[in-house]
């Protein structure tokens, strides 16, 4: 494992990220008040986004706050972070090598919080095996983030995203050029 660990979010960051819960929060009461019953289509879908935003930062803030040094982890100790455990659950993982990541352009840098990776292991393996696809092995090809499909804003963040993928919402971070992958929760219904 590499020294080169970050560090973890600060306290400001934090409390944004709560001002962005409440301002949520506060916006699905509005939306509810502001439609009438006859619009319930309408406002089941606009309420389902908001609900869905207010989850993924709620469970963002969560892994914020109980950071610790060492829990953002590199793409390559993401890999060996999960070697184990795919040889355990994925026999084809027994018989060929670990995957050599691809090296990542100069101008990103993806990062791992444990609680991604824990939250990646909880799944069932079909989606653990996709999930893995997307988001350890083919992330670091890209060399825009504009190339994953499906990546929004999330809340009205302007730094935190969020992807949804077969059913799981993915809480990402972008600062620059860093990509950091938070949660993966299942994607509820209201």
């Amino acid at each position: 494992m590499s020294a080169t660990r970050s560090q973890p979010s600060s306290p400001e960051t934090s409390v944004s990220l709560k001002r962005q819960i409440d301002r949520l929060i506060g916006q699905l009461a509005r939306e509810v008040e502001q439609h009438a019953d006859g619009d319930l289509d309408r406002l089941y879908l606009q309420l389902q986004v908001l609900y869905e935003d207010l989850y993924l930062l709620r469970g963002i803030y969560h892994a914020q706050e109980t950071l610790s040094p060492g829990d953002i982890l590199t793409h390559e100790e993401a890999i060996e972070f999960l070697s184990g455990y795919n040889a355990m659950v994925i026999p084809e993982f027994d018989r060929t090598p670990p995957p050599t990541p691809h090296p990542l352009p100069a101008n990103l840098e993806v990062r791992y919080c444990r609680s991604y990776l824990l939250d990646l292991k909880r799944l069932d393996l079909a989606a653990y095996r996709r999930l893995y696809q997307v988001t350890v092995a083919d992330l670091s090809a890209i060399n825009q983030v504009s190339r994953l499909s499906g990546l929004r804003p999330l809340g009205g963040s302007t730094i935190l995203y969020r992807l949804t993928l077969e059913g799981y919402l993915i809480g990402i971070e972008i600062k620059g050029r860093i990509i950091k992958l938070f949660r993966v929760l299942p994607q509820s219904r209201i």
